[in-house]
């Protein structure tokens, strides 16, 4: 028996291969291959290994789960969450993890994109969930939106070791690494396929709104992290598609010099070395006209006063006896 884990890396495509496994749910079992019922507990599994968020009843209760599907004999599990990644960030951590699967054959699936496109988009899910999550906003507290701070503080290096620590762990028999931004368009029901050892991709994923912000979005919405707003994370959908619809989809946050110091600096990870001659070219955000900027920030301001906090209306005529 087989356990298939696709590990991440978060914002890497991790989505669509998710959407897709659900959406192949009973092909992949008529293969032998076994998902979990409840979606979200591949995730929960991942949290429960990382800073420990969930509580000690779901800890226990997720654990036994793991082991049950080991000892079952429920055929081979396939398991998808980008927390898997950052549990290599301890090797004792890891080795916790993997042995819950017993003595079943382990192989994984792990997806990098080049590191400056990672570190954009990462910043822009970060400012989505803003609102949502503390350890989003401590981190962008601590850290904040300076790409050389990330250099500085070793943020890809930990993601170049969280990678290797998978890619050697002695319980894995087979490790598939997939690298983003190296040519085309990537086929995820393809490397499904390839990885799981069978043709079980015969639907496509569910079309899904595309969660990945532009550069341009970004900037306006860092006026709005305190704004009173009654559905942030609705008025950042809003924003991104209204600047989409004015051609600035397209736009990322990084200027062509900066994604190349961010290349140069990972040049010497061995995770992400083979990006180091492939800066894609882009419309930049930080090089927008200043005046451009200004009217693109009026009409998000005209946005982000649809999404304001009503007032209480005043009460009703006072009611005479």
């Amino acid at each position: 028996m087989t356990v298939y884990l696709h590990i991440g890396s978060p914002k890497c495509g991790s989505t669509t291969i998710q959407s897709l496994l659900a959406a192949n749910r009973a092909p992949l079992g008529e293969a032998g291959l076994h998902l979990h019922p409840d979606e979200n507990f591949a995730h929960e599994v991942g949290h429960q290994f990382v800073r420990g968020w969930l509580s000690d009843a779901q800890r226990r209760d997720r654990t036994d789960e793991i082991r049950a599907l080991s000892d079952e004999g429920m055929g081979d599990i396939v398991l998808s969450s980008e927390t898997y990644m950052a549990i290599g960030a301890k090797r004792e951590t890891l080795d916790t993890f993997l042995s819950l699967f017993g003595r079943r054959e382990i192989r994984v699936l792990a997806v990098m994109r080049s590191p400056a496109a990672l570190l954009e988009s990462t910043w822009f899910q970060w400012m989505r969930t803003y609102r949502r999550f503390d350890k989003v906003r401590q981190t962008v507290a601590q850290a904040g939106f300076s790409f050389p701070r990330y250099l500085e503080t070793g943020w890809f290096e930990r993601i170049d070791r969280n990678w290797q620590t998978w890619a050697h762990h002695p319980r894995i028999a087979r490790f598939t690494p997939i690298l983003m931004d190296q040519g085309g368009r990537l086929d995820f029901a393809r490397i499904l396929d390839d990885f799981l050892d069978r043709r079980a991709m015969r639907l496509p994923a569910e079309t899904a709104e595309n969660e990945s912000m532009n550069g341009v979005t970004f900037r306006l919405l860092k006026q709005y992290r305190q704004a009173p707003l009654e559905s942030y994370e609705s008025f950042v959908s809003q924003l991104d598609r209204r600047m989409s619809s004015l051609g600035y989809g397209r736009y990322r946050l990084f200027i062509d010099g900066v994604r190349a110091r961010i290349h140069t600096h990972c040049r010497d990870l061995p995770l992400f070395a083979p990006f180091a001659d492939s800066v894609p070219s882009y419309p930049s955000a930080a090089a927008l006209p200043e005046e451009t900027f200004e009217e693109l920030l009026e009409i998000s301001r005209e946005l982000a006063r649809t999404f304001a906090p009503k007032a209480p209306q005043a009460a009703e005529g006072s009611r005479t006896a």
